[in-house]
């Protein structure tokens, strides 16, 4: 059938990822945190758990599911008063990485911000994903880097990123990289619709997959507005009246489910031919075939253009 060929394919690619922790006691306090918040009559850890995918270890942790779950369910559901919600500007077109540094400013020494989102802060993975133009120094972007706009692009967030720090006076490692290890995190696990910015608690678990059995959308009262493709525009029907407290951000099982128990869940993060966008916004390379590449180091860079 399609869904085993899906499957099958699945097993079949080869991914290295960092192999990082979160802890478990902070991700069960998210997902009461999330019950309460959304109200549902049925346990989030009855549906679904934060774990690693013992069929591939090293991609680190995803969400699981905990029962089977039917096509078209609905898995986790995330009102506005859930999510750190963010206006899109003007600028965000010209450089992908300036918007996370306003926000990565509020959510490391905002007290009052990083109370209000503590719940998410803290079930988050120790380390990030190093982001090229966070975390790749110039001298390794010059060399690497073949795509001579990609590589301009990068050299640019580079240098604005150490300027940030220093504007910060954050010299010290420490400062540094929870500054940098912020922005990466903002940079790779926030969604949008091309308006709005928005983190997803939980749902940002959801590990990348080009056949996916599960997709988000945005739920605007009796209207979905499905995006099958998490990055691209979700909701884009200026006539829906969105208000502080009708519309939730939702994690559903495709149509070609049902998923089965301690199956990983799934989303497509881009088109997989956008191999550019994959590399400087959530740190990870694509080959052009099944094999993906995740970004945890300088040495995978320098392998994967190497070989490429």
């Amino acid at each position: 059938s399609k869904r085993s060929v899906r499957r099958r394919r699945r097993n079949s690619r080869l991914r290295r990822i960092v192999v990082v922790a979160s802890s478990s006691s902070s991700v069960r306090r998210l997902m009461r945190h999330l019950e309460t918040a959304t109200a549902e009559n049925e346990t989030l850890n009855a549906k679904v758990r934060v774990g690693r995918d013992e069929d591939h270890p090293e991609r680190g942790l995803t969400l699981l599911a905990n029962r089977p779950l039917r096509a078209e369910e609905v898995v986790v559901s995330l009102p506005r008063k859930a999510r750190v919600m963010r206006a899109v500007s003007d600028d965000d077109e010209e450089d992908i990485y300036s918007w996370s540094k306003a926000l990565a400013k509020q959510l490391e020494f905002d007290e009052s911000e990083r109370k209000k989102h503590g719940m998410w802060l803290q079930s988050l993975p120790k380390e990030a994903p190093k982001v090229p133009g966070i975390y790749m120094g110039i001298e390794d972007i010059e060399r690497w880097v073949k795509d001579v706009q990609l590589r301009e692009r990068l050299i640019r967030s580079r240098k604005d990123h150490c300027a940030f720090v220093k504007e910060m006076n954050n010299n010290e490692k420490d400062n540094k990289r929870d500054l940098s290890r912020m922005r990466s995190f903002l940079q790779s696990r926030m969604f949008t619709d091309g308006k709005q910015r928005w983190n997803a608690p939980l749902i940002d678990f959801c590990n990348h997959e080009e056949e996916a059995n599960c997709f988000v959308r945005t739920n605007v009262g009796k209207e979905n507005k499905q995006g099958k493709t998490a990055t691209a525009e979700i909701c884009d029907d200026d006539s829906v009246k969105v208000g502080t407290e009708e519309e939730f951000f939702e994690l559903v099982v495709s149509d070609e489910g049902p998923i089965d128990v301690d199956e990983p869940l799934t989303i497509t993060y881009a088109n997989a031919d956008n191999t550019s966008l994959f590399f400087e916004q959530y740190g990870f390379l694509l080959d052009g075939g099944d094999s993906t590449a995740f970004l945890n180091s300088v040495d995978s860079v320098e392998k994967f253009l190497a070989e490429s």
